[in-house]
């Protein structure tokens, strides 16, 4: 009979609590009163926020359920006006890679542009991303340099924790550097 080294039990242990609690720990409840909201909250704000939970979840369809809501309302604050904003984005991206909701590019560009128009630096960026990627059937030379050219700005005022973000904005701008300079010489 094969005897464990005592001296294994405490990494055992961690790894049954990490395999057998992952998904219990995975999903969280999503009600308005576990995540701190109530009737204080705008509808924005509850339904916002619910959307968020969902996302988390990876429950997309419901997420983008919510943060539908929140797009057909008129906000009466300055918060209420960022969440839908910010609820555009996030359609945008659900769209643009068809999670909760059919995939569909061009209704995901559409959610983009509004978010952007409203100053949503994300969105900025979202649009940078999808034009300049060639491999996408969003790909527009022109719209790609304009995008990722404000976006770069925008995010060169930012934080440090944006640095990675610059990375790619800046990598997107030498591929279609490059790619204008191979267009030149044909």
């Amino acid at each position: 009979m094969t005897h464990l080294d005592p001296r294994w039990f405490p990494a055992l242990i961690l790894v049954f609590f990490t395999l057998y609690s992952g998904s219990a720990l995975a999903t969280e409840p999503c009600d308005e009163s576990t995540l701190g909201l109530d009737d204080t909250d705008s509808t924005i704000r509850r339904l916002f926020y619910t959307g968020t939970c969902h996302y988390r979840n990876q429950d997309y369809p419901d997420a983008v359920t919510y943060w539908q809501q929140v797009t057909r309302i008129d906000p009466r604050m300055a918060e209420d006006s960022d969440l839908k904003t910010s609820a555009l984005s996030n359609l945008g991206f659900m769209q643009f890679y068809g999670l909760g909701i059919e995939e569909d590019k061009n209704s995901a560009l559409e959610y983009w542009q509004e978010a952007a128009q409203q100053g949503h630096d994300e969105a900025e960026y979202h649009l940078c991303h999808a034009y300049a990627d060639d491999d996408e059937p969003t790909y527009h030379f022109y719209k790609a340099k304009q995008h990722c050219k404000k976006a770069r700005h925008i995010y060169l005022d930012k934080q440090r924790e944006d640095d990675d973000i610059l990375a790619r904005i800046d990598a997107l701008l030498d591929q279609l550097n490059r790619h204008s300079q191979v267009r030149g010489k044909q």
